[in-house]
């Protein structure tokens, strides 16, 4: 049962995680809520590393920064 249990939360852990990757480079817009939302989770390196990433896939203007990285796009 705990296996079971133990299996099934790493398993949904790994499918976040690749949403979350998927999703930083196929982001079309800065309003991505779905994205924005799974990136807010993450720990501070993976956000600033695909805050850099979203800058360079939708550009560097700063009123197109997605929500939570406004720090990254500057």
């Amino acid at each position: 049962m705990i296996k079971t249990l133990l299996g099934i939360v790493v398993l949904l852990a790994v499918i976040v995680f690749g949403f979350w990757l998927y999703a930083t480079y196929t982001i079309g817009s800065a309003d991505d809520q779905k994205w924005t939302t799974v990136n807010s989770y993450m720990p501070d390196p993976l956000r600033k590393w695909a805050c850099a990433e979203v800058k360079t896939r939708i550009g560097g203007s700063a009123s197109q920064a997605p929500t939570g990285c406004v720090d990254a796009w500057r």
